[in-house]
């Protein structure tokens, strides 16, 4: 490679590019594809190029997982009514793992400590702030939180990140299986089985955080020193497909 073709390569190749091929990588062939060799290929430059922007794997899957809080939180504008910012936040946050499963999959459990994320973490907290939580327990009501919704976005994203006939072979064993259980053996199952959920129903992801908001909105009350506000109850449970963030919701 010649010093002019160099040099255009350094003009046009950025870490933005990297992460865009990189995502496009992983959500086609899975996380063990990801390798500056493939990505080389993908981007039509040498390998080598990649380490001018990123020092290794490590560092760029980080960098994966930055792109995911900025898919949730760039656009986020905080709500006069904190509760619908917290419900809102955390609709995004899911939104992204499961616009993006495989890279959701593969960076999971990872911490970024980068723009997006430090930015997601300051509207978890300034939010609960505005709940009237104290220091200390807005900070560990945000870590209740934001680890219940990216359990919940993990195990979405690993599900819809498996091979499709694994997929309906699974969902199919909670249409088909467990409605001819033993009613001997199993008997509540027998009984309650056509009242299961799907296992891809996203109503469940929005009892579940409406439950958990509701929780919260009663310890805010409380902390206030107030009685249950009845308007808590309803915390804008309108399904949203999960693929849609807190703003597209409803």
């Amino acid at each position: 490679m010649d010093g002019t073709k160099r040099g255009k390569t350094r003009g046009v190749l950025s870490r933005r590019r990297i992460v865009d091929a990189s995502i496009r990588i992983v959500e086609e062939s899975g996380g063990d594809a990801l390798t500056f060799r493939r990505l080389g290929a993908e981007l039509g430059v040498h390998p080598s190029a990649i380490y001018r922007h990123f020092r290794d794997k490590n560092e760029l899957t980080l960098a994966l997982v930055d792109r995911l809080n900025e898919d949730a939180m760039k656009t986020f504008t905080p709500d006069p009514d904190w509760l619908v910012s917290l419900r809102d936040l955390c609709l995004r946050l899911r939104a992204a793992h499961y616009n993006s499963p495989r890279v959701g999959s593969f960076v999971m459990a990872r911490t970024s400590r980068s723009q997006y994320e430090f930015q997601g973490v300051e509207n978890f907290l300034s939010t609960l702030r505005r709940a009237g939580f104290s220091d200390e327990d807005a900070a560990v009501l945000y870590r209740v939180i934001s680890e219940w919704v990216l359990a919940f976005a993990y195990e979405e994203a690993a599900f819809m990140s498996l091979p499709e006939a694994t997929r309906e072979a699974d969902k199919a064993a909670w249409r088909e299986d467990y409605h001819h259980v033993s009613p001997r053996k199993y008997p509540t199952i027998f009984e309650l089985a056509p009242h299961i959920p799907a296992i891809d129903d996203p109503s469940v992801f929005e009892l579940g955080l409406d439950l958990l908001l509701q929780s919260i909105a009663r310890k805010a009350d409380a902390a206030a020193g107030s009685a249950t506000d009845p308007r808590r109850v309803d915390t804008g449970t309108a399904s949203a497909d999960p693929g849609t963030d807190g703003a597209d919701a409803g």
